[in-house]
């Protein structure tokens, strides 16, 4: 069953499964219309995704929030014969509030329409650092995310990954 929408019942219970003061990373998976809209200005579902991106970028930034990978969907190698995603991305938040302020925020409210037209089908799946990782291997990777954006100087969400031949 396609599932596109954050529900009511889910953001409710996830405070019960992520503790706040931990940050998170938040794989999205993705599955694109071929296209959305009937009149003149139709674009893809990548087009109008990519729009909800552009306009939610102010609100990501302002909490905190920051873009860590994004990469193409080739093959799922465990899972339903048949089962696609066409982009992967995962993003990082510093606290289950951050993850909050940036869902409840009227900007990203307002962008939601962008994200239901482009999507065929997706998953969200939120996720804290595991304790046997280890402190020092968690806080390596933490310090390696912050050098590459600091060292990128750039403001840009993510880059748009070139199709495959």
């Amino acid at each position: 069953m396609p599932s596109i929408q954050l529900t009511p019942s889910a953001i409710k219970e996830l405070p019960g499964h992520v503790p706040d003061g931990e940050s998170l990373v938040v794989l999205h998976l993705l599955r694109y219309r071929d296209s959305v809209g009937t009149g003149r200005n139709d674009m893809t579902g990548r087009q109008s995704f990519e729009h909800y991106l552009q306009m939610t970028r102010p609100v990501l930034m302002q909490v905190g929030g920051r873009p860590l990978w994004r990469g193409q969907g080739r093959f799922v190698l465990l899972g339903p014969t048949g089962e696609r995603w066409d982009e992967v991305m995962l993003f990082i938040f510093p606290s289950l509030r951050a993850f909050e302020r940036f869902v409840d925020d009227a900007r990203h409210q307002a962008a939601l329409s962008f994200w239901t037209a482009a999507l065929e089908d997706s998953r969200l799946v939120v996720t804290v650092a595991s304790k046997t990782f280890g402190k020092l291997a968690w806080w390596l990777v933490q310090l390696s995310v912050r050098f590459r954006r600091k060292r990128s100087g750039s403001t840009e969400l993510c880059t748009t990954p070139s199709k495959s031949p």
